[in-house]
């Protein structure tokens, strides 16, 4: 079942932490040492994208994988329309970068 917005994207945060084992501070410190010079380059969001795609942390990143993904952290209903798994493959890096600024600021 779909959740409402703000339950989902608090399993994603709790996800990127916890897999990662890592606290929001040590996330953004990781971020910056080893990304930080993208941010001036391109941008915040765009430069956690970049930095996410390049496997750096431990999140889903097979196509297979995100769809099953997005149903067990509540944002996509089990019942989902071809046209909602295709959003789901084509948005999961900006979506997934916004959770992750999003963890790294969570207390």
């Amino acid at each position: 079942m779909k959740l409402h917005y703000s339950k989902y994207k608090n399993n994603y945060i709790n996800y990127i932490l916890g897999m990662n084992e890592t606290t929001p501070q040590e996330l953004k410190e990781r971020f910056y040492n080893e990304y930080g010079w993208a941010v001036a380059r391109m941008g915040l969001y765009k430069a956690c994208e970049e930095w996410l795609q390049g496997l750096a942390l431990d999140i889903p990143y097979w196509n297979n994988e995100l769809v099953p993904f997005a149903v067990q952290m509540g944002s996509l209903d089990k019942d989902y329309t071809k046209q909602e798994e295709q959003t789901v493959i084509e948005n999961y890096w900006s979506f997934m970068a916004k959770r992750t600024l999003e963890a790294m600021e969570s207390k």
